[in-house]
């Protein structure tokens, strides 16, 4: 009899312990699943936010290169009816006014473009305006595109060319970041262009003007740069 107790005693224990085995493993797997899920959920929320990110970008640069095109050619517009009634010619420049305060809001500075300091001529340019459809529809400019931009500041701009030819320390991509920023492009279109993170740019940044202006941070480098002379 005690035999038999004994025995039972040690099958019930053995199913005891199966059963809490069973639990823990039940209770890890859980666990497991959870973290899975979790994290497959975060990376789920985190690809959609890039997701709005990047099309707000492309949205406020969309609206940039169209606000940017209408005062293009609405100036080109006013400079061919000079000799038209004075009522046309106010309507136009009525007209410009308001793309120039449109203009403004996307500036640091809130500065219009007649303030900025740079020919029409430049503003208006094939490979300028070129660039700005790419950077609104996501598209990173070509070596054959910088080149372009760059032959258009040499020969516009050249004081300001050659002040940054002379900083032997600036790498390609800080050059091009300047020339950017001198022909008033937004921040969001210097990412694109340059296939670069906002972050990434803004580290370039704050090398820029450190390099040239000795200045740490970012938040004087345009006023630096569009005052270069």
């Amino acid at each position: 009899m005690q035999s038999i107790y004994n025995y039972d005693e040690s099958q019930r224990i053995a199913r005891e312990k199966t059963k809490e085995s069973n639990r823990y493993r039940a209770t890890i797997i859980a666990i497991i699943t959870i973290v899975i899920l979790a994290f497959i959920a975060l990376i789920v929320v985190y690809v959609e936010i890039r997701k709005k990110r990047k099309a707000l970008q492309l949205y406020n640069n969309l609206r940039y290169t169209r606000a940017l095109e209408q005062y293009h050619n609405l100036n080109k517009e006013l400079v061919s009816i000079k000799e038209n009634a004075e009522k046309y010619r106010c309507q136009k420049e009525l007209e410009i006014e308001k793309f120039q305060k449109i203009i403004a809001v996307f500036q640091d500075d809130k500065q219009k473009p007649e303030k900025w300091n740079i020919e029409q001529a430049v503003l208006s340019s094939d490979i300028v305006n070129q660039l700005h459809q790419l950077a609104s529809v996501g598209k990173i400019a070509s070596s054959v595109e910088w080149d372009d931009l760059r032959q258009l500041v040499s020969s516009h701009l050249s004081y300001f060319y050659d002040r940054l030819q002379k900083k032997q320390n600036l790498t390609e991509k800080e050059f091009n970041v300047c020339l950017l920023i001198r022909l008033r492009f937004l921040p969001s279109e210097v990412s694109i262009l340059l296939g670069l993170t906002s972050q990434r740019i803004s580290n370039i940044r704050n090398g820029i003007n450190q390099k040239l202006f000795n200045e740490k941070g970012a938040k004087t480098l345009d006023g630096n740069i569009r005052s270069m002379k």
